[in-house]
């Protein structure tokens, strides 16, 4: 972390008194993409399973302050969390300047820590109006950043910018939508999509990564990775589709 924070005050400068103009233009950018109507797509549940993980997370939000203290989307869960962003961050060697897409935002740690660490802006994306107002209002003075509230699995990104985001993230986030058509494991007996047409599904994680690919400059990348099994709650070979 120490090293992170040390290259970030050597080069996050991005071309040393610019940086501060850079910072600037950057947030107009960031602002200048434009929210779809708040909630979009939070509570139109098709099944039991997208109503229960949703309020889940609403407990973990509200009734446990994961935003505030504990939990998986903050500094409180010690050293964790801070370095899945910096592996992420090293792995694709983000750079000053870089513009990424955060889907599953949560609470805007991961927005920060690219911006103090890397010096890059972020786009984050939530379902849960509580996170999503918690890294608004936690936003560092100038930091180029925005969030947005809706669900990913019914409104999708198709309003997002084409070719704009030099990386996507998703971060123990996919693996709670539908691996096909109205299934949420693999089902080695059931009826599969085919590949061709998987990517014209909704609410699929399929429909999501590609919409993500969509979103990201020539060159982009794209960091989609699961937290862990959970003692066996949810095996990387079932959830993933």
């Amino acid at each position: 972390r120490a090293l992170l924070e040390g290259r970030a005050r050597g080069s996050a400068d991005k071309a040393g008194e610019n940086a501060s103009a850079w910072r600037e233009q950057e947030l107009g950018v960031m602002e200048g993409i434009d929210c779809p109507r708040p909630g979009m797509g939070v509570g139109e549940w098709s099944t039991r399973i997208e109503e229960h993980h949703f309020m889940r997370h609403h407990s973990w939000a509200t009734d446990m302050g994961f935003c505030e203290s504990t939990g998986l989307w903050t500094d409180g869960c010690g050293v964790m969390c801070p370095l899945r962003a910096a592996v992420v961050g090293s792995t694709v060697a983000l750079e000053p300047g870089q513009r990424v897409l955060d889907i599953g935002s949560a609470c805007g740690h991961f927005a920060r820590w690219f911006f103090e660490w890397f010096g890059a802006s972020t786009f984050g994306i939530d379902f849960l109006a509580e996170a999503v107002a918690h890294a608004t209002s936690r936003r560092p003075t100038g930091a180029p950043m925005k969030f947005c509230w809706l669900d990913i699995a019914t409104g999708g990104l198709g309003w997002l910018p084409a070719g704009h985001f030099d990386l996507a993230t998703a971060i123990s986030v996919l693996h709670y939508l539908r691996t096909d058509v109205d299934l949420y494991e693999r089902d080695p007996n059931a009826t599969k999509t085919s590949c061709g047409d998987l990517a014209q599904t909704t609410r699929t994680q399929c429909r999501a990564a590609r919409e993500m690919f969509r979103a990201l400059r020539v060159g982009g990348r794209v960091w989609i990775s699961h937290n862990g099994s959970y003692r066996g709650k949810w095996d990387p070979k079932r959830v993933w589709g």
